[in-house]
């Protein structure tokens, strides 16, 4: 290697260094979960069974937790008014929720996330209950036992 190209080299490498970003990772807190008050809900057109946003408002009022559907590109998901935001998608008919993954999270960071199976709960293939399935779904995103 000739003498330019071998001095070019390590200034390249510190210029390279310096433009080397640092982000930091935020957490949540221990106690998030327990003082959720209002959760923005992501509508989700494509999530099956229809309309599965409301059936989780009802199971977030359940525990004293306001609800707002909102659509994904809404703005309002940054703002103080939206101080969490609940992010689904599920798989199902119109009587049952066969798949979900559910992630409640700050525009920082993540404070909740549960995957769901029909599988686990075998009891709704012959007895469906879409209300019920849901508030399951809430109780284990929010730490607590499905009743």
């Amino acid at each position: 290697m000739n003498k330019p190209a071998a001095l070019l080299l390590p200034a390249a490498v510190l210029a390279l260094a310096g433009c080397h970003s640092t982000s930091s990772v935020k957490y949540a807190k221990k106690d998030d979960l327990a003082n959720i008050r209002k959760v923005c809900i992501i509508r989700n057109d494509s999530a099956r069974p229809s309309e599965l946003d409301r059936h989780f408002a009802a199971a977030l009022a359940k525990r004293g937790i306001t609800s707002e559907t909102v659509a994904g590109y809404d703005k309002k998901l940054y703002q103080p008014e939206c101080p969490y935001n609940l992010r689904f998608k599920s798989g199902g008919n119109d009587d049952t929720i066969r798949t979900a993954s559910l992630l409640l999270r700050t525009p920082e960071y993540a404070v909740g996330a549960v995957k769901y199976s029909l599988n686990d709960e075998k009891d709704y293939r012959t007895s469906p209950n879409l209300q019920q399935q849901a508030d399951g779904i809430i109780a284990r995103l929010l730490g607590e036992k499905a009743k």
